[in-house]
């Protein structure tokens, strides 16, 4: 067996050779990276010699090299050997774009990837997939303005679907999501807005009020109440009437969150809650130049229990 010592002192020689074109092939030996660089560290040898890659090497791969011209030439990685049929199913170029991840799956699994590229509808961007389902996208438009889609997925024991969306307004999540607005429920976060939708009733919160649809912690309810649409309102000028209020039992009016004239533009000059009466008074103006005869007026009025 030959020493150690004199295997090195042997490729030292060679790589020191001035003027005289080496070649030594199929020697072993293990890389070292070292401030950046690339070396081998050769079989027997305590010297580190620069390396160039024939294929792609990281710390501590053992290589095969050849010595040509005082420099090693990876010929194959050891530790890590290339394999077309390997890169082929983690990376593919498709009609759809470059597929990285699993392309075939395995153990009966659906193939988990990810696609960057355009599908479905076209859009360009980054596509999280599972078998064919697009479990999330990451896309943009020829604005700059860019958006997150997550879903469809499904909470544990629950038969339902929800869907996502996460853009520059805000938050939105979707059950059973068909297309925009309709669907069975949402809720929407956007600075300084919230609207849960539960699919019957709405509640909204916003500039420091809350709108709750079907009253909110059931000590808050809102009524409707409306005029016949006759009032007439001369060209200019002003009418002023009242609108009975059905207040529920156990309840009192506080307050009018939202009103509308019916039929004509009409300005609101007052409103007002007469509790004794139970009823809305209004003043409303006429701006246009002709006569109305055939206004109306609407109020939603919130009522808080009072046991």
């Amino acid at each position: 067996m030959v020493d150690n010592k004199i295997i090195s002192q042997v490729v030292s020689a060679l790589l020191n050779q001035n003027g005289v074109n080496k070649t030594i092939s199929k020697l072993y030996g293990t890389v070292e990276v070292n401030d950046g660089h690339k070396f081998v560290k050769l079989d027997g040898s305590d010297t580190l010699t620069a390396i160039v890659e024939g294929t792609e090497v990281m710390n501590g791969d053992r290589v095969l090299v050849s010595i040509e011209n005082h420099q090693a030439v990876v010929l194959s990685n050891i530790t890590s050997p290339a394999s077309a049929r390997t890169a082929t199913s983690f990376m593919d170029f498709t009609e759809d774009g470059l597929v990285i991840g699993e392309i075939e799956g395995t153990d009966g699994n659906p193939p988990q990837s990810i696609v960057i590229g355009s599908l479905e509808d076209g859009q360009q961007g980054v596509y999280l997939r599972v078998g064919t389902t697009v479990i999330a996208k990451f896309i943009g438009d020829e604005y700059g303005y860019s958006k997150i889609e997550f879903g469809p997925f499904s909470a544990e024991n629950d038969p339902n679907e929800y869907f996502g969306i996460l853009d520059a307004i805000g938050l939105s999540i979707y059950k059973n999501f068909h297309r925009y607005n309709i669907y069975d429920a949402a809720t929407r976060i956007q600075p300084g807005y919230m609207m849960i939708d539960d699919g019957n009733y709405t509640t909204e919160i916003a500039l420091g009020r809350i709108y709750a649809e079907n009253g909110c912690n059931a000590k808050v309810v809102n009524v409707g109440c409306s005029s016949a649409q006759n009032i007439s309102v001369t060209g200019g000028g002003t009418a002023t009437g009242s609108v009975p209020i059905s207040i529920p039992l156990g309840y009192a009016p506080v307050g009018i969150v939202y009103f509308e004239s019916i039929n004509h533009p009409c300005y609101f000059i007052r409103t007002y809650i007469n509790t004794t009466d139970k009823t809305v008074e209004y003043k409303i103006h006429n701006p246009g130049g002709s006569d109305w005869a055939n206004v109306g007026v609407s109020f939603i009025v919130s009522c808080i229990w009072t046991g």
